[in-house]
């Protein structure tokens, strides 16, 4: 019997002009997707298998013709069952999703613009574990500045007086420039949940030249619902961002999506730094969206 393959492709090498924020134009990613329509072809020349390619809707979108709502229209007419009446909500379902992790990737993608008045070493953010609890073989001050990509930290939970205890730690940070800064740190989960946790200062904190701003320490801990799961090291990212001029970072918070199905052994933290200035709020604006906290106060 003959099994159909239902496929969607979408490339998009070049990005409207004016879109907020600007994208670069890419140069792979429509050839990727010939290449990839190629193998499908080649893949199911077998009798077993059947690539369904329609000759009134489009299954191969790139460029100007992936718009949103193209996309949504192949999902509904295309991979989903006809005789399913659900099939336009699912289609919409599945393309917010996607949205949602693009928001979360952007996030974790911003970079600084090219010409900028900050310096890699003009702010310093340190990721200070309780002591108690810090492995032997490391230090209890896990430390970064804008120069540096990330600085991985394995956060490990402590076995005392019959119970578990979760690792606890703080966020300081410190102005080493003769200029006023505003900053303020993201943490991102792999459910793709952005939320501002770290300070009380939602938006963004201003520290003057030499100043040292921290918090109280913050359990780390493993949710309930990932523990169920038998999940038992998911890791955050956080990104640091900072900025001549102030601005809204809970702009960029948002939910998490549905919880992975994996399983790992203990909590990693992952430090990731940006210095960023202007348009700040414009681009801060596209993602706005509450969300719960995963951390514990």
């Amino acid at each position: 019997m003959t099994k159909n393959i239902y496929a969607l492709l979408v490339g998009i090498d070049t990005y409207h002009p004016v879109s907020v924020p600007a994208i670069s134009s890419l140069k792979g990613c429509v050839n990727d997707i010939k290449a990839v329509k190629a193998y499908l072809r080649e893949r199911t020349k077998a009798d077993e298998w059947k690539l369904v390619e329609p000759s009134n809707l489009p299954w191969i979108l790139t460029n100007e013709k992936a718009t949103r709502q193209a996309i949504i229209n192949s999902f509904e007419q295309h991979l989903c069952k006809p005789d399913q009446a659900s099939s336009p909500k699912r289609a919409l379902q599945v393309v917010q999703r996607l949205e949602h992790i693009a928001r979360w990737t952007n996030t974790l993608e911003l970079e600084s613009p090219a010409r900028t008045r900050i310096k890699p070493d003009d702010l310093k953010m340190e990721i200070v574990l309780n002591t108690s609890i810090a492995s032997s073989d490391a230090p209890n001050v896990a430390t970064g500045s804008l120069s540096e990509a990330s600085d991985i930290r394995r956060l490990e939970y402590e076995y005392s007086n019959g119970a578990w205890s979760p690792p606890t730690f703080y966020v300081r940070l410190t102005n080493n420039s003769k200029k006023t800064l505003y900053c303020n740190v993201l943490d991102l989960t792999e459910s793709f949940a952005v939320s501002v946790a770290f300070f009380q200062d939602r938006t963004s904190m201003r520290l003057q030249p030499g100043e040292t701003i921290e918090r109280e320490y913050i359990d780390s801990v493993v949710p309930d619902e990932l523990w169920e799961q038998g999940i038992t090291e998911p890791k955050d990212r956080l990104k640091l961002i900072v900025s001549t001029t102030e601005f809204d970072a809970s702009l960029l918070e948002q939910d998490a999506l549905d919880l992975p199905r994996f399983t790992q052994s203990q909590r990693s933290i992952e430090t990731e730094e940006l210095q960023h200035q202007g348009m700040l709020n414009s681009l801060m604006a596209l993602h706005q969206k509450p969300r719960n906290l995963s951390l514990n106060n």
